[in-house]
């Protein structure tokens, strides 16, 4: 089977739409919020730690903004059900917190 070399210049043009990044201010989540945002997008960096990921929105400029959002407890998880109903017209949810994609195996 050929490699495939799929790159962050793939994504297509994302203006209009709105995705929520969770663990976005650090690893595959930061890289996701600011390739995404890169393409156009708004996107919520969805976090635990606000302090970190206001400054990763810094960093990305106009489309993004902060909501804090702790998923390392079960019992929080309709949180981001609840996030993605407050913050209206949102096209995708990308999960990229360690701890609740652990959790959903």
């Amino acid at each position: 089977m050929p490699e495939t070399q799929w790159t962050a210049a793939d994504v297509g043009d994302q203006t209009g739409r709105t995705f929520i990044v969770t663990g976005a201010n650090s690893g595959l989540g930061e890289v996701t919020a600011r390739t995404l945002a890169g393409a156009g997008a708004q996107v919520i960096l969805a976090c635990r730690n606000v302090e970190k990921a206001n400054v990763v929105a810094a960093e990305i400029g106009a489309n993004a903004t902060v909501r804090q959002l702790d998923l390392s407890d079960l019992a929080s998880r309709p949180g981001l059900r609840e996030l993605g109903r407050r913050c209206r017209c949102v096209d995708q949810q990308c999960r990229c917190d360690g701890p609740a994609v652990a959790a959903n195996r």
